[in-house]
């Protein structure tokens, strides 16, 4: 879902952001340069935290913000005018599933808190961090499902899909173990039924294949190719190439070293004799005679090596044909099976046993044939028992939801969820749909065609708050207050109250009933500073409380009857909330 970041969003009615378990709580967050937002900080606590606004002051922005990091994409647009880059940093209390996650993940963390970040630039390259690990937005999104749910119109829209009514049954339900048994048996049975389709190739496909592997199989071995053969051979040529240069260079080496009047070894020699005439006179030069003694050595020591290598030069034109022949001949083959020498006899015996499968093909058929009909037994036997645990699963949800839907003017409704049997998929043998009768005397109907986005709203509240009395979290919601107002407006509220409890909830509200429930409490307006528009938000103790509710009622002109009201409202609220 991509973040719309924009000033007015009449989509961000009533939208609700649930931070899954009070482990786990949004402590602060800070946001720099985001649409209207130049610098904002804003310290959260536990409960039900409320923004609140006129339509357009930017609540939104903030919301979007969380979705940022948690990993929700936007582009370069979402910069304030004549910044370079958009940063939101968020304090997170972790529970011990996020604090495990990040630590399987090579990122350090806090004993119970850590600091996520997120900057998009101008060039469209966005950065995120959790403390100083560099994350991928993949990485915030799959971490994003351990901490949050954000719910907008989108969200919505998903309910409308009967394909995905099959998972929010199955989360009523408690279907997690079985669903992955179906899945795993599932996958078990359809590899097979590739597996035996690929053993059905028709017969003379199978003969072709088999005289091409062993065209292929002969072509190898024939070649007896070694490991390090082709490394040799090159340096073979390369000496063959060159042997009358090699003979010559070596043998002028030999001769000037030995085997000349005026050779080095001669001259030293000569030398030598001198230099021991000089040390029997002079004692300090008996050094300079062991040095030339060693001299002497190492001179007939190379000379002899050049002799020897000199007289080893076999310049073969005949050996050097064969060499080029086989250069040639492994050359071809690796061009032609795509791969070095030792690849190709890796693959050697992959095609052996590819052959010897094809040879037993009735065999092997056989087998294939006889896993895959248990794979089809073991698949109907668990997707059998998901099903008729779904079965009762959904009478218990129809009759868990509608008393939802009551609580929120929605008591003419009847809630279906309609069963019935598919083809076999990787979600079971079951088709599900739920189905809505607004009026009475009316079929059930697809929520698509029936339901408008005020009752959407509500029947996303109402399965929300039945999924999360199954033990389940819950999400996010849009115009969750659309269409409403007074007892059920109160009703709302109190249910979100409820879901604070367990849960740090943000929401944003135009209603004074549900307003009147927050334990933090926020209004967000715009203010115009030098020509430019700023969102400012201000976080209201008990006195400010008391006169945001009142406006919320009556408009800007707030009188006695409206703080009265507001007043209580507010007190209403706390008494309810046991």
């Amino acid at each position: 879902m991509q973040c719309g970041m924009t000033n007015s969003d009449p989509g961000a009615l009533g939208k609700i952001f649930v931070l899954h378990s009070l482990q786990s709580m949004l402590k602060s967050l800070h946001i720099q340069n985001l649409a209207l937002i130049d610098d904002l900080t804003l310290e959260f606590g536990e409960g039900l935290n409320l923004l609140t606004g006129e339509t357009g002051s930017g609540k939104s922005i903030i919301v979007d913000s969380m979705g940022l990091i948690l990993g929700k994409r936007a582009g370069s647009d979402v910069i304030r005018a004549g910044a370079d880059s958009a940063k939101v940093e968020a304090v997170v209390e972790l529970n011990a599933r996020v604090r495990q996650f990040l630590c399987c993940s090579g990122i350090e963390a806090g004993d119970d808190w850590a600091v996520f970040r997120r900057e998009i630039s101008r060039s469209g390259r966005g950065r995120a961090w959790i403390n100083h690990s560099a994350v991928t937005l993949g990485f915030l999104q799959e971490l994003g499902l351990s901490l949050a749910d954000i719910h907008g119109q989108q969200d919505q829209q998903l309910l409308q899909q009967p394909n995905l009514h099959i998972d929010l049954l199955d989360d009523f339900a408690e279907n997690s173990v079985e669903r992955a048994q179906v899945e795993d048996a599932y996958d078990r049975m359809t590899k097979l039924q590739k597996q035996m389709h690929a053993a059905e190739i028709a017969e003379h496909e199978r003969h072709q294949r088999i005289e091409f592997l062993q065209f292929q199989i002969r072509e190898i071995e024939e070649a007896r190719l070694q490991p390090d053969e082709e490394e040799g051979l090159l340096r073979e040529r390369n000496l063959l190439t060159h042997g009358e240069e090699l003979a010559r260079l070596s043998g002028e080496i030999y001769q000037w070293l030995y085997n000349q009047d005026e050779s080095a070894l001669g001259l030293l020699s000569r030398s030598m004799r001198n230099l021991q005439k000089l040390a029997a006179i002079d004692p300090e030069l008996q050094a300079l005679e062991a040095s030339a003694r060693n001299a002497q050595f190492l001179l007939e020591d190379l000379s002899h090596r050049m002799r020897d290598y000199f007289e080893a030069i076999d310049f073969d034109p005949a050996r050097l044909e064969q060499v080029e022949l086989r250069l040639d001949r492994i050359e071809r083959l690796k061009k032609k099976y795509l791969g070095s020498v030792s690849e190709i006899l890796k693959l050697l015996p992959k095609l052996k046993e590819e052959q010897a499968q094809l040879a037993n093909w009735e065999e092997n058929r056989l087998r294939i044939a006889d896993q895959y009909a248990t794979a089809v037994k073991e698949y109907q036997d668990v997707a059998a028992r998901l099903s008729e645990k779904r079965q009762k699963a959904a009478a218990a949800m129809q009759k868990a939801m509608e008393t939802e839907l009551r609580s929120l003017a929605m008591e003419r409704s009847r809630f279906i969820v309609s069963t019935q049997l598919s083809e076999p998929t990787r979600k079971g043998i079951d088709r599900i749909e739920f189905l809505i009768s607004p009026n009475v005397g009316e079929e059930p109907r697809p929520l698509a065609k029936i339901a408008s986005g005020g009752e959407l709203s509500r029947l996303m509240l109402a399965l929300e708050t039945t999924l999360h009395a199954s033990g389940r979290e819950l999400m996010v919601f849009d115009e969750v207050d659309s269409g409403i107002g007074g007892r059920v407006a109160e009703t709302i509220g109190l249910k979100l109250k409820r879901l604070a409890s367990r849960h740090q909830v943000f929401c944003v509200t135009h209603l004074p009933q549900i307003a009147a429930f927050g334990d933090i409490h926020f209004r967000v307006g715009k203010e115009v500073r030098k020509g430019r528009t700023f969102i400012v938000v201000e976080r209201l103790d008990a006195h400010s409380k008391l006169q945001e509710v009142a406006r919320m009622l009556a408009g800007a002109r707030i009188g006695k009857s409206a703080l009265d009201h507001a007043r209580e409202l507010i007190s209403r609220s706390s008494t309810s909330r046991s």
